[in-house]
């Protein structure tokens, strides 16, 4: 982090300087890169370094301040950008109502429990019909819904109640 600081400086004292700018570019991926690692796959990563160094260099040439909080900032808000896409790309493609309608070869007490998690809200029904009519881990649910852990926890919990209730109403 301070190799970084230091090349950040030498570009802002020198923004044209081709060398200063390899270095900044090279230090910013580097970076991003490491501290994306565990979040997301090589290449998203690099897209997302490269974008930020990309700003970085931007900024620097009209004179703007760069340090390493800012690259650090860019690139957490080019990631969230990254994961609400996958998040709204993953929405789209999964909807209850069909993942529901495709068990329809299962008996008939199986049709009462699908058309209660049909009227579930659609984010507790995705989860409940993904974890128990397809019974997929916690982790799947997680990676298919862009979900944290405790909220697929939570949406189960109030899902499983609010089923008690319909079917036993």
């Amino acid at each position: 982090m301070a190799q970084l600081s230091e090349t950040l400086s030498t570009l802002v004292e020198s923004p044209s300087n081709y060398s200063a700018q390899r270095r900044a570019v090279r230090g910013i991926i580097t970076s991003v890169v490491s501290m994306l690692r565990d979040r997301v796959d090589y290449d998203t990563a690099a897209e997302i370094a490269n974008d930020t160094a990309r700003t970085i260099l931007l900024r620097a040439d009209t004179g703007e301040e760069v340090n390493v909080g800012l690259v650090y900032g860019i690139a957490r808000n080019l990631y969230r950008k990254h994961v609400e896409r996958c998040t709204a790309q993953k929405r789209q493609q999964l909807d209850p109502a069909d993942v529901v309608c495709s068990f329809d070869d299962q008996p008939i007490e199986h049709r009462e429990v699908r058309e209660a998690v049909a009227t579930l809200p659609r984010d507790t029904g995705e989860v409940i019909s993904m974890r128990y009519l397809q019974e997929r881990t916690l982790r799947e649910v997680c990676e298919a819904t862009g979900l944290t852990t405790q909220n697929v926890r939570t949406l189960e919990a109030k899902g499983l109640t609010q089923l008690r209730e319909l079917l036993l109403a």
